[in-house]
């Protein structure tokens, strides 16, 4: 709490009173007006400082002490105190031989009385001083409080209250009424986290969930691709009408006409001396003639 409030307000305080606890709850967030500074530091203890989580579990008896109230226990001690002293004046003030066994019950009541008062009163005292001590240890103001046990003992001596236990009731609030407010507030801030964390993973898991419906309907709007039509097989009545046909033979690939090679006519050797001589003699021809 000390380090919260140092870091929120750039401070460096070395402590805090007890009834600041109870202004957490003024703090709210800007974005959820629902959530203080008080839920904040619920969680932020759940997170870093699980063994702090039941604190209040350790406090238990601070329950009964916020009963205790202080202001009418002194005035009812005081009372009883001033009741004491009454006596003690009215026993002095009784004659001795006209009321002699009146005044030794009176004595022996006060004898009684006073060592009850003593006694009382020394255990009042140790109450108050230790309340004293603990409100001094927690930083709370004991200018008023701690005048308390020099109280008591003037009421046993005098029977004389102290105007200032009128005073204590306006400024002196039992502190322990503090803690167990807080603690109240502590508790349901905690509730209410955990009711805010159920809420909001059950929310994730909505939308997850419509997230995947979502894309479910998205593959469904997108057009499928018309399945080719099979051929129908006939049924038995038409197969046994139409007669069995015999699969068509797979058409042969017709080769492409190569163009003939030219080749050269095939000459024996009579030919060829026939030829030799016949060009021979053309070239023979040719001279007579050059020559003529």
């Amino acid at each position: 709490m000390l380090s919260l409030g140092n870091s929120l307000n750039s401070k460096r305080s070395k402590g805090f009173r007890l009834s600041s606890l109870l202004k957490l709850t003024d703090t709210r967030s800007t974005e959820d007006n629902k959530l203080s500074l008080l839920h904040f530091l619920a969680n932020v203890m759940k997170n870093k400082a699980t063994e702090l989580l039941d604190w209040c579990d350790d406090l238990k008896v601070t329950r009964e002490a916020a009963k205790l109230d202080i202001p009418f226990l002194l005035s009812s001690f005081a009372e009883v105190a001033l009741g004491v002293y009454k006596a003690k004046k009215v026993q002095e003030k009784i004659p001795g031989t006209t009321a002699q066994p009146f005044a030794d019950a009176l004595s022996e009541f006060l004898a009684d009385a006073m060592t009850t008062l003593e006694r009382e009163g020394q255990v009042l005292r140790e109450i108050m001083t230790s309340y004293v001590d603990t409100n001094e240890y927690y930083g709370e103001d004991v200018s008023l409080l701690g005048q308390s046990p020099q109280w008591i003992d003037t009421m046993v001596t005098t029977g004389n209250s102290n105007s200032g236990i009128a005073e204590m009731e306006t400024k002196c609030e039992n502190f322990f009424i503090s803690v167990v407010k807080f603690m109240t507030l502590y508790n349901n801030a905690k509730d209410e986290n955990e009711v805010r964390e159920k809420q909001m993973q059950a929310k994730a898991r909505a939308d997850a969930r419509k997230a995947g419906k979502n894309a479910k309907a998205e593959v469904k709007e997108q057009p499928k691709e018309q399945p080719k039509e099979q051929p129908k097989e006939p049924s038995s009545d038409e197969a046994s009408a139409v007669p069995p046909t015999e699969p068509a033979a797979p058409e042969e690939k017709k080769a492409l006409p190569v163009p003939p090679v030219p080749t050269k006519p095939k000459i024996n050797l009579q030919q060829q001396i026939a030829m030799k001589a016949a060009a021979k003699l053309k070239q023979m021809k040719q001279k007579k003639q050059a020559a003529s």
